[in-house]
């Protein structure tokens, strides 16, 4: 696991606490989960600016997961729903303008990262995705690319 303080800006507005970081934004919101052998990172438009200063940083391994699985209300959902909303998550956020160009900007491939998290999680949801993928990439791209600028 790599020192999370070499990753986050050294002031006032990043604390951790219980191995989760925190970023002020309005109030302190969650944005990473360090309590894994992996790094969590809360893929929350809000902080969109922030994750994309955060990820070029990482050395290890880490996943984007979608910030509503934070609330403890969530707790009782099986691995194969927390993988469901986390991917539909990571689709919904690679549509958004401002996702979309920041990963660009940074070299960051968001579908090869999906296609990570779904050998990582292996679940149902995720072996129906990982198909998908290798049969039909290029028109999975391309609805994509379209419905991202049609958002615009």
């Amino acid at each position: 696991m790599m020192d999370v303080n070499k990753i986050i800006p050294k002031n006032h507005n990043w604390k951790i606490d219980k191995d989760i970081v925190f970023v002020w934004y309005l109030a302190w919101i969650p944005i990473m989960n360090l309590k894994k052998d992996w790094i969590e990172i809360y893929f929350d438009i809000r902080l969109a600016k922030h994750i994309l200063k955060l990820i070029p940083k990482i050395e290890g391994e880490f996943y984007l997961v979608s910030p509503t699985l934070v609330n403890p209300k969530k707790n009782h959902l099986s691995e194969e729903e927390r993988n469901k909303v986390n991917i539909l998550n990571m689709l919904s956020n690679y549509c958004n303008a401002t996702f979309f160009h920041g990963f660009q900007s940074i070299g960051f491939d968001l579908i090869t990262h999906l296609i990570l998290y779904c050998k990582k999680f292996d679940s149902m949801f995720t072996r129906m995705l990982i198909g998908m993928y290798s049969l039909k990439i290029g028109i999975i791209i391309l609805i994509i690319k379209v419905m991202c600028f049609q958002k615009k």
